[in-house]
């Protein structure tokens, strides 16, 4: 569990078959429902249809956009970029972007490094 979020892996679609049913009725004994289900699993969205609940191709997942679909995570940049060209880049402006990573993976660290080399040379300038 991360949060409210549960993340897992199986060997196979059975195993997440398995999974989803076992996790339901634990969390229904302590009246705990869990919603927003996301898979890349051909045979549970199938099931999932099958029962009515909506199927998510887009979903966020620990801190990335995770595509069911493609099974691919990725970072709309326009969700950084529209934070520091909305005014002038201050240094508080700099350390602000920097801290809005949430790279627990840290998949986006060749990202997020150029933004510190940025902040720490500003600061050698005397910005």
């Amino acid at each position: 569990m991360f949060m409210d979020d549960f993340v897992a892996r199986t060997e196979d679609e059975n195993g997440e078959i398995s999974l989803y049913y076992e996790l339901t009725a634990l969390m229904k004994t302590i009246q705990l429902p869990m919603v927003k289900w996301a898979t890349n699993s051909e045979k549970l969205n199938a099931i999932w249809k099958a029962e009515g609940q909506g199927i998510q191709g887009m979903t966020p997942a620990l801190g990335l956009d995770w595509n069911t679909e493609f099974d691919t995570l990725s970072v709309d940049p326009r969700d950084i970029l529209d934070k520091t060209t909305k005014r002038l880049v201050t240094k508080r402006q700099l350390l602000q972007t920097t801290a809005s990573f949430y790279n627990p993976l840290g998949l986006l660290s060749p990202v997020s490094v150029v933004v510190k080399i940025l902040f720490q040379e500003t600061w050698f300038m005397g910005m």
